[in-house]
């Protein structure tokens, strides 16, 4: 099961100083009948966060225009991507 905003970003005080963290925080997690808790994903070191996931599919799905995406698609990716770079 995936998580969204609620799941991975937290509510009713999760994530808050000294709270648990968000249920799906790590993005993807996998329960048994029960709803306990059989796996959860284990990101190694520098994978970005799932809301950066979210934030490149936002940008495909709102700038992507026909058969090969269009040039303004290719521009925001290599932006995306550029910041990516910066903060890793």
């Amino acid at each position: 099961m995936s998580y969204f905003d609620e799941g991975v970003y937290g509510n009713f005080g999760w994530g808050n100083p000294g709270g648990p963290s968000p249920i799906g925080a790590s993005g993807l997690i996998r329960f048994d009948r029960a709803g306990a808790i059989e796996w959860e994903f284990d990101p190694p070191a520098n994978v970005e966060p799932i809301d950066d996931c979210y934030a490149l599919a936002g940008i495909v799905r709102t700038r992507w225009r026909g058969l090969a995406g269009g040039g303004e698609v290719w521009k925001e990716l290599d932006a995306f991507f550029g910041d990516l770079e910066r903060r890793t």
